[in-house]
C-alpha cells in the first residue's frame, strides 16, 4: 500500500453536486455564490446572455469584443454547471461502482504493480484497457486516480462522479480517458513519500 495520504477539504454540498474550486468560479461567473437549482441557472443564463449578446454593440467594438468574452465564460460556466447539476447522483449515493468495463483485480502479472491508492476513500477498480491498470474515485474531494503501467499513478482535480461512473461504463476506457479526461482536467503525478515495492500477482 502507498505511505502517502492526502489531506481532506471542507467542500459544501448543493442540489447533490460538491463545490469545488471550478464550479465555484463558473458559479460566480453566472452571480450565483453557490451550485443553483436548474431553473435558477437557466433563468440567470438567459438574463446574461441577453445583457451580453455581441450584436447589441455593433457600432461599439471595444465593447462588442468584451460582450464576446464575457459570452464565451457564461456558456463555459452553464455548461459545466448543467453537468454538474443533471448528471450528479442522488443524495447519500456515490453514482460509482463495478461496472462491465471493470474487473475484481488486475490483469498485470507481468507488471509491476501496487495495490490500491493514496487515498483510502478510492476503492480500486481495474480496466479493460492497454495502457491503464485500474481507476479510483474520491467523491469528496473530486478526485480521479488513474493507474498506469509501470505503476505510476496520477491524480485528476475537480472530475464530477458521471465521469468516473462513465469511464467504468465505457467499452473502451483508454479511448474515453484519452477524449475526456486526460486533456480536460488539471493532474500531477503522484509521488509517495518513499519508495514503494511493487507486488506481483
Amino acid at each position: 500500500m502507498y505511505k502517502q495520504r492526502l489531506h481532506t477539504k471542507s467542500e459544501r454540498r448543493h442540489h447533490g453536486v460538491f463545490l469545488t474550486e471550478a464550479l465555484r468560479q463558473h458559479c460566480a461567473v453566472l452571480g450565483f455564490d453557490a451550485i443553483p437549482s436548474l431553473p435558477d441557472l437557466r433563468k440567470s443564463y438567459k438574463l446574461l446572455v441577453k445583457q451580453w449578446h455581441p450584436d447589441k454593440f455593433n457600432n461599439r467594438k471595444k465593447l462588442q469584443q468584451l460582450a464576446v468574452q464575457k459570452t464565451q465564460k457564461i456558456n463555459l460556466a452553464y455548461r459545466a454547471l448543467l453537468d454538474a447539476i443533471t448528471e450528479a447522483p442522488p443524495e447519500g449515493e456515490s453514482g460509482v461502482g463495478p461496472a462491465p468495463g471493470s474487473n475484481s483485480r488486475h490483469q498485470y502479472s507481468w507488471q509491476k504493480y501496487t495495490e490500491g491508492f493514496p487515498d483510502d476513500e478510492a476503492k480500486e477498480f481495474f480496466l479493460n484497457s492497454s495502457h491503464v491498470v485500474s481507476a479510483g474515485y474520491s467523491k469528496k474531494r473530486q478526485i480521479l486516480y488513474l493507474k498506469f503501467l509501470g505503476d505510476e499513478i496520477y491524480l485528476y482535480f475537480d472530475v464530477p462522479a458521471f465521469v468516473f461512473k462513465h469511464l467504468l461504463l465505457s467499452k473502451s476506457p483508454g479511448k474515453y480517458a484519452m477524449r475526456f479526461i486526460y486533456k480536460r482536467f488539471r493532474h500531477r503525478k503522484f509521488m509517495p513519500l518513499g519508495p514503494t515495492r511493487g507486488r506481483k500477482a
